[in-house]
This record gives C-alpha cells, structure tokens and sequence, in this order.
C-alpha cells in the first residue's frame, strides 16, 4: 500500500510493505518505483514499513536498483520494522546507493518526527 499522509501539515509518503514475502516484495518494489516517478514530485519524504517481510537476494537486488533510480525523486526516508540482518542490509544500500538521508526506527512517532523536522 502506497498513500500519502499528512503529519503536522507535511506530506509524507507512506509506503508499507509489511509482512510481504520475496514475490510480492519485488512486485511492490517496481509498483513504488512507478508511483513515485510517475507523481512527479521531487524531494519525497517517505516512511517505509518492513515489518514482518521476508526477503531474499533477488529482493534486495532490486530493492537497490529501485532505490538508485529514485534517489533524484526521494529527500529523506524513516525505516520501520528492521531487525537483525536487516539492519544490515540498509547499511549496505545506504552505502551502494548514496541515500544518506535513510533511517532506521523502531517507533513511528519518532521516525515521522525526525522526517518533518527543518
């Protein structure tokens, strides 16, 4: 599910790819992609939730390449549901990527806080 919020009169692009699995992970992953060239709006801030998604290597591949295409379109981006090797795995995309402006949370509140803050 990809939808824009509104969080202390920013807007936020919330995209939540919870409890998804390899398949429809790489599915989803292009289904953003679209989404977010296709709106034409640049400096996205977006919260990105992970919780309980089960991913492999084909995903993260992906998953990368996603996210370097969209580095022009995307400002800042809180992670949600990332543990264990997944925390992990965002270093190495932050690093692969250049998308310094990626953060992990454990509590949204926060994560929207810290993605509205000047």
């Amino acid at each position: 599910m990809t939808k824009w919020i509104d969080y202390q009169g920013t807007r936020v692009l919330l995209i939540d790819y919870s409890g998804l699995k390899e398949d429809a992970l790489l599915k989803a992953f292009l289904e953003v992609e679209a989404f977010i060239i296709n709106s034409g709006v640049k400096n996205i801030i977006e919260l990105v939730d992970f919780t309980d998604t089960y991913t492999n290597m084909s995903a993260f591949e992906q998953l990368k390449r996603t996210s370097a295409r969209l580095k022009p379109y995307v400002g800042r981006t809180a992670v949600l549901g990332l543990s264990g090797i997944k925390v992990t795995l965002l270093d190495i995309l932050v690093r692969v990527t250049g998308r310094s402006t990626m953060r992990a949370f454990h509590d949204k509140e926060l994560a929207l806080k810290w993605l509205v803050a000047k």
